[in-house]
Formats: structure tokens, C-alpha cells, sequence
């Protein structure tokens, strides 16, 4: 007899999508602050998914969220996705790049993130997460996939 393994104990992927605000050569990247995790660190924009909640509906709660703008989903592509094993869960993350949005962009959570700058896509900062810098790299290589086991 097989050994079944009940959905319970089933291996957990935690979602995270990424927006990465394009205009032309430019890229917004935000300041992490009192997350926890790369605080002082710049880092795409994005989180994770709530439950039962599908990728596309999360991306546009967090652009509203964060940025206080409505994305175009017509203008919205899936260009990356790195999966990251950490010890006790693999992460999944997807990489939206957007370059049609409404709204003006505003810094809307402020106790999470210290500031929002728009940087040239070959020109980036020192002080960039490496998950962040990594993708950006995958995407401008057209590159769709990329795994690690590491979470930083």
C-alpha cells in the first residue's frame, strides 16, 4: 500500500508576487524599514498572497496598497519566477513587469518603507536586496526561471 500523505501534512509554498514598475530604462525600487527581513535594503515592491487569494488579484491589493495605484492588467507580464527553498517551506515568487498603471505613485505604507526611487535599469544601488537584484538580472537576460536555496 502507497503511503498517503494527508493534505494537512502536504509541504507549504508560501505566494509573493512583484511589481516592477517600468518607465522606458527606469525601474521603482522602495527602502525597507521594521519588516524584519533586509530592512534598510532597497527591494521591489510586492508581498504576499492572502488565502485563497489568486496572484493577479494579489499584485493589485499590493499596488494599491503600497503605492496607491490601479495597474492595467492588459499592460501586466509574468516575467520571472524563482523559487526559494527555506527550511521548513519553499517560497514561490512571480515577477510582474508593469509599465501602465493609473493613479499617481505615493508612498503608502511609510512605517514599512522609508522611501520610493526610480533607478536606471543598468545603474542599480549597492544597497539592493540580492533577490531583487538577481531578478531584475533574469528578467533583462530573459531569463523566466531561477531557484535557490537561500531566502535573503
Amino acid at each position: 500500500m502507497k503511503n498517503m500523505i494527508s493534505p494537512g501534512d502536504r509541504f507549504k509554498v508560501v505566494l509573493a508576487v512583484h511589481l516592477v514598475l517600468r518607465e522606458g530604462d527606469k525601474i521603482l525600487l522602495g527602502r525597507r524599514q521594521n519588516t524584519g527581513w533586509a530592512d534598510g535594503k532597497f527591494h521591489l515592491f510586492g508581498g504576499h498572497a492572502e488565502p485563497n487569494e489568486l496572484a493577479l488579484k494579489t499584485l493589485r491589493r499590493e499596488a494599491e496598497e503600497e503605492l496607491g495605484v490601479k495597474i492595467a492588467l492588459d499592460s501586466t507580464e509574468l516575467k520571472h519566477v524563482r523559487s526559494i527553498l527555506s527550511p521548513d517551506h519553499t517560497r514561490l515568487h512571480l515577477y510582474f513587469v508593469i509599465s501602465k498603471w493609473s493613479g499617481e505613485i505615493a508612498l503608502k505604507e511609510p512605517e514599512l518603507c522609508s522611501e520610493l526611487k526610480w533607478f536606471d535599469i543598468n545603474d542599480l544601488p549597492d544597497d539592493i536586496t540580492r533577490d531583487s537584484r538577481e531578478a531584475i538580472a533574469n528578467i533583462e537576460k530573459n531569463n523566466y526561471y531561477s531557484q535557490t536555496d537561500r531566502d535573503d
